[in-house]
């Protein structure tokens, strides 16, 4: 469970928000309905979970809130991986 004074896990998962929003805007148009939006819903997940988390009393579903942030996460990081090629190559 996040402790409800923890709020340095909180905010670097905000900050994470505002950063993938702030990158995903200088997308190309024809990405908005594909990977613009899958980086932003799995950014968006992150606090999202860490605030259920917070919220949940029970270990079990605490855990499974964390899981499911720390996918979000390695989908972030594999499409920021794959950019990176993407960029180098063109």
């Amino acid at each position: 469970m996040v402790a409800r004074n923890d709020n340095v896990i909180a905010f670097n998962a905000l900050v994470l928000v505002f950063d993938v929003y702030g990158v995903t805007k200088n997308f190309p148009m024809e990405e908005k309905h594909s990977l613009t939006d899958q980086l932003r819903r799995a950014a968006v997940s992150v606090p999202s979970n860490i605030a259920e988390d917070a919220a949940s009393n029970r270990r079990k579903e605490c855990a499974n809130f964390l899981y499911m942030a720390q996918g979000s996460l390695i989908v972030i990081g594999k499409w920021t991986d794959d950019l990176r090629l993407m960029i180098y190559e063109t």
